[in-house]
């Protein structure tokens, strides 16, 4: 199955998994960390956290939910559920690629289905950088490789920006 928006095989497994009988109360979270909990306590084993991670999905409405096929259990997301713990970047300019590898050991590239965003929601207004991974899910960049990222920023046309995968993703306004 293609992941296009709008089309009715697509809908039509939204509304499916919306019609999903809700579990009763499932006490798990994700940190601001990335760190998976249940019933107050870690979860340890990170192949289990990795296994939750495969069926976690993010609705519009900004709810997170651990989706089977049989059932689906709503869960709390302090602010994304993913890390960024590692940046790797191969080539220069336009021909460059970067790589992030978030705390469940994936890693996606930089690139127009992947891509990065700053919001300053802090009260400290340092920026808070995001990076797509898969169908409304995000990863915050730890600060160690925002700056790895931000060394590697250019400016163009007045503005602060990253190569990656033949795009030119601005990062803000140069001042």
């Amino acid at each position: 199955m293609t992941d296009c928006q709008g089309t009715p095989e697509k809908e039509d497994l939204a509304e499916a998994t919306r019609m999903l009988p809700i579990t009763s109360e499932v006490d798990m979270r994700i940190d601001r960390n990335g760190i998976w909990y249940h019933e107050g306590r870690e979860i340890e084993r990170k192949a289990l956290a990795r296994l939750f991670s495969t069926v976690l999905q993010r609705e519009e409405a900004g709810t997170y939910w651990l989706v089977t096929p049989v059932e689906r259990a709503q869960i709390v997301v302090e602010d994304v559920p993913f890390t960024v713990v590692e940046l790797k970047n191969t080539g220069r300019g336009p021909d460059q690629v970067i790589s992030f590898r978030n705390n469940m050991d994936q890693w996606v590239n930089l690139d127009n289905e992947h891509p990065i965003r700053i919001d300053f929601k802090d009260v400290s207004d340092e920026p808070s950088p995001y990076i797509l991974i898969r169908k409304g899910l995000e990863a915050r960049i730890v600060r160690s490789a925002f700056y790895q990222l931000m060394d590697l920023a250019e400016e163009k046309d007045n503005k602060a920006g990253i190569w990656s995968s033949g795009m030119f993703h601005v990062l803000g306004d140069v001042e």
